[in-house]
Parts: C-alpha cells; sequence; structure tokens
C-alpha cells in the first residue's frame, strides 16, 4: 500500500482513501478520475489492435495477434472493468491465431477434390507441353491452386519439375484448362503431374 501525506494537516495517509482520517480533507479525486479515464486502456489497445489485424497481410498477422492476446492478460491482471470484453478479445486472439492452421488442414484435404482430367505431354520443337484440365468435385470456391508437373528417366527418376498457377475462382463442378510448358530434355521418358497447393473460401 502506498503512503502520502495529507495536503492539510500531513497526517500520513493511503492513495486509496478519499478523506483524510484525520482532518476529513477530501483526497484522490484527480487520481480517482484519471484511474477511471485508464481503466480499459489495455482493452482498447486489445480491440483496436483486431480490428487493424482485419486488414493485416498473412505475412505480418502474427505480430498484432500477439498484441491483442498480451494486450487482453494485462488488461485480466490488471482488473479493468468489463471483465467480459477482456475475455472475448483474448478468445478472439486465440481465435485468429488457430484459423491459419485449421485453413491449412481445410486445405490439404480439399486437395483430394480437386481432379486433374484429360491431360497429355507433347513435345513441340525445343519444348514440352502438358496440357489438361482441372475440374472442382467440391462444394467449396477455389480461390487459387497450383499444379505440379515432373519429368522423369525411364527408370522413374524425377529428373526436373515445373509448375502452373492461377488466381481466378474455379467454382464447385466448373473445370478449367491448364499448360505447362518446359524445355525439353531428351533424358524426359515419362511425366507425370498432381495438384500441388489449393486456397479455398
Amino acid at each position: 500500500m502506498t503512503l502520502s501525506n495529507c495536503p492539510q494537516c500531513n497526517q500520513p495517509i493511503s492513495n486509496n482513501d478519499f478523506f483524510c482520517p484525520k482532518c476529513g480533507y477530501q483526497l484522490n479525486q484527480r487520481n480517482k478520475i484519471r484511474s477511471e479515464n485508464n481503466s480499459s486502456t489495455f482493452q482498447i489497445i486489445a480491440l483496436a489492435t483486431f480490428v487493424i489485424s482485419l486488414f493485416t497481410p498473412m505475412l505480418f498477422l502474427n505480430f498484432f495477434v500477439l498484441i491483442v492476446i498480451v494486450s487482453s492478460i494485462i488488461s485480466l491482471v490488471k482488473k479493468e472493468k468489463r471483465k467480459a470484453l477482456s475475455v472475448v478479445a483474448l478468445l478472439l486472439g486465440f481465435f485468429m491465431l488457430l484459423a491459419p492452421a485449421i485453413n491449412e488442414s481445410q486445405e490439404l484435404e480439399y486437395k483430394d477434390k480437386i481432379t486433374i482430367v484429360n491431360w497429355d505431354w507433347n513435345q513441340e520443337r525445343n519444348y514440352s507441353y502438358i496440357r489438361g484440365r482441372i475440374r472442382n468435385d467440391g462444394n467449396k470456391i477455389v480461390t487459387y491452386f497450383k499444379i505440379k508437373a515432373y519429368y522423369m528417366d525411364g527408370s522413374g527418376n524425377v529428373l526436373d519439375s515445373d509448375i502452373t498457377n492461377d488466381l481466378d475462382d474455379l467454382n464447385p463442378g466448373m473445370s478449367k484448362e491448364f499448360e505447362i510448358m518446359h524445355k525439353h530434355n531428351s533424358e524426359y521418358k515419362t511425366a507425370k503431374v498432381s495438384v500441388d497447393e489449393v486456397r479455398i473460401k
């Protein structure tokens, strides 16, 4: 407990007192007002940072999420008013921290719902071309996909690889053409393609 002296009678008093116990002088009103004005400081920081994080690129997202979580914890430790608000901000922070991992897991599973159909591999002059179609057999919209081609020798050893990607939406049931152009090598005997990455919404 912090002690100070009454400005009127010089009696030792606590900073939590509102009146001097000896002379009745009114105390700490200014400190009380300041305390009330600052009572939600870390809640405001947490919620403001959460709003900012909604418009933040994924590269910097974890920094803002950390601020939300730490500010919420400090708010709870300091027993700021509206405890429920601090708890909500803390839960939102943890949700934002886990959301990318959850979404990545869903996208890994959704790759199985993307089918490569009717593709072939042809040589044209000094280049080889893999052309085909990709089809969305799931029930979500694909916002990005990447297809990877592997070029192998006669023993099945991978000698090289190449990719193509697309940022246009691929709706459920929709298909889209793709093409991978690659410098031809006489050692390439076979090729295969696979869906390497998808993003969904």
